[in-house]
């Protein structure tokens, strides 16, 4: 699966999106129209002398400027996010399985 093709299985058909990075103190987020421009920001974030993680939220938004849930728009994938190791509720991942 190329990149343009699982982003149109997981994101809405319309923007706006938001790429991130929270490897940094300065946490940049960029609000973004298109699947083309949502890979560009990853791109930009991920250069190889960086070490910035690029993400991007599964939801897209009313308004550009903030990825809170009140402004969220449409949520196209269920996801879960499940914590393992010492201290949470399962111990490996076979567990949370």
């Amino acid at each position: 699966m190329q990149p343009l093709d699982f982003l149109a299985a997981v994101l809405p058909s319309s923007g706006p999106y938001c790429v991130a990075e929270f490897t940094t103190p300065k946490k940049e987020h960029v609000y973004v129209d298109s699947f083309e421009e949502i890979i560009a920001a990853a791109n930009s974030f991920a250069v190889a002398d960086s070490k910035k993680d690029a993400y991007f939220a599964l939801a897209n938004f009313k308004e550009k400027g903030s990825r809170t849930a009140d402004n969220a728009k449409t949520l196209k994938a269920l996801f879960i996010d499940i914590d393992i190791g010492a201290g949470k509720d399962y111990a490996d991942r076979e567990t949370a399985i």
